[in-house]
């Protein structure tokens, strides 16, 4: 074999090793990796009873395309070692459920998965686009998240008694395909108190009064799903254009976009890996 000929064989041979990592990467290891982000966070406001307060933030589970119930089962192990207070769902718990519906067996499937993830005081959720795709597909998303033991808010705000403090979680509907009410949601909030806004599109974080509001937590983005080094996202979905992954600050109030977990459309991650996040109160 001459020298050119073994240079082009092996320039031949590294481009296909090259390009085997990276479908590995986009469609198989990128999906099953966790990435678990802890972050202390302290507010002027938050009461010395709040103090060590966890709350595992996670959304986007899009369950029966990209998560199944092995990676379930993983999610579930690695959410239970985080001894979590807290436990709040941002949405979208089915992948297009009114076109892929989910059957009897795969609801209690994850009716059971849910139930065994852990908190010492409360779980909540608020209800995605994909769950809000009909009627039927709400009642029946709302249906398994609490049989699997989580509050489901719909424009509800619900406080949470730790010690002698509390903090309040406001449950705002999506702004995509939902019926979002913000006046109604905030009516009934203390602002002495740590008002947490736990809404799905992370878009509405524009039209939020934010004089009454100290942090929203919001999925629904994916990170893009695909995205580059120094560039983002790619592609984000409508109500996530504006603020599409990681955290921001107007004033003094903060919004968290998380990659979230599953996967929509294409069974694939790049740089946008899925994330379970651990907040805890200072």
């Amino acid at each position: 074999m001459t020298k050119k000929k073994f240079r082009i064989k092996k320039r031949w041979l590294v481009g296909v090793v090259l390009v085997s990592l990276l479908l590995s990467e986009l469609f198989y290891f990128s999906l099953k990796r966790f990435v678990v982000d802890i972050e202390t966070l302290s507010w002027s406001k938050n009461h010395q009873d709040l103090h060590g307060t966890r709350i595992v933030f996670i959304s986007d589970l899009h369950y029966g395309f990209s998560m199944d119930n092995s990676k379930l089962d993983d999610l579930i192990s690695w959410i239970n070692r985080l001894d979590a207070d807290i436990i709040l769902f941002g949405g979208d718990l089915f992948d297009h459920p009114s076109t892929l519906l989910p059957d009897a067996s795969m609801q209690t499937e994850l009716s059971l998965g849910l139930s065994k993830m852990k908190s010492n005081i409360a779980k909540i959720a608020v209800l995605g686009n994909h769950d809000h795709e009909s009627t039927s597909t709400s009642a029946m998303t709302t249906q398994v998240l609490q049989s699997g033991g989580f509050e489901v808010l719909i424009n509800q705000m619900q406080r949470i008694e730790i010690g002698n403090g509390a903090l309040q979680v406001v449950g705002i509907d999506s702004s995509l395909l939902g019926q979002p009410n913000i006046e109604r949601s905030l009516a009934l909030v203390n602002e002495d108190e740590l008002v947490i806004v736990l809404t799905h599109a992370p878009d509405l974080f524009s039209q939020l009064p934010l004089s009454k509001v100290d942090w929203q937590l919001s999925g629904h983005s994916h990170g893009g799903q695909i995205a580059l080094p120094w560039i983002g996202p790619l592609f984000t979905p409508p109500e996530a254009r504006q603020y599409t992954h990681g955290t921001y600050f107007t004033n003094n109030t903060r919004l968290d976009v998380t990659n979230g977990l599953g996967a929509t459309g294409i069974k694939a991650r790049f740089f946008a890996n899925p994330t379970i996040h651990l907040f805890i109160l200072e």
